[in-house]
């Protein structure tokens, strides 16, 4: 199924896969705390004049035939991409610069993965996996290379943001008010 073949959209949380409508759990609330801290992290970037911060599970187009448009927990597209493309749902045509996914409860290793490699395929240059179980961020860049960092550590953006130096801590700073978050489920 394509874009244009989509009749109507659903409702409710949800990424399309294959022309499949796959319904997502809904976040809690430890992974709505983290997302908002990425977004001010990219909401300094776009009130910098460099580019457009997006956020809260934005359609991004990743495969067009058949269909696959996954929900970013964060997206930033450069202002060298701009105007961006959208559908006429609002999906991103425009592969985001960089794409951000904050890990939850739910979350199995295997689909994270997918979910990174469908995004570097689609053109993204960089993808933030944000995990608030280990509090690390992984970052992984389209010819394969990842880096771990830890809450001592700055986020890294190669080839997108240069000279970010905002620490990795920044995105977990207060989760201690929060029960323990157990990191993604290993795939049985």
């Amino acid at each position: 199924m394509t874009l244009h073949q989509r009749r109507s959209v659903p409702t409710g949380r949800f990424e399309i896969v294959r022309g499949e409508v796959v319904p997502l759990m809904p976040t809690g609330d430890v992974h709505s705390d983290v997302e908002g801290r990425v977004y001010r992290v990219l909401s300094d970037l776009e009130e910098a004049g460099l580019g457009l911060a997006r956020v809260g599970e934005v359609g991004v187009v990743v495969v067009k035939d058949p269909l696959t448009a996954r929900g970013a927990d964060a997206a930033f597209l450069l202002r060298e991409q701009l105007p961006h493309r959208t559908s006429k749902e609002g999906y991103l045509l425009t592969p985001p610069a960089l794409v951000a996914e904050v890990v939850s409860p739910n979350d199995r290793a295997s689909e994270i993965q997918a979910k990174v490699l469908e995004y570097l395929k689609a053109g993204v240059k960089l993808v933030w996996v944000i995990d608030p179980g280990t509090r690390t961020v992984n970052v992984h860049l389209p010819d394969g290379n990842a880096r771990t960092l830890q809450s001592n550590d700055v986020l890294w953006a190669p080839g997108v943001f240069p000279d970010l130096s905002v620490s990795v801590a920044t995105l977990f700073k207060g989760l201690d008010r929060f029960k323990p978050v157990p990191p993604a489920q290993p795939d049985a």
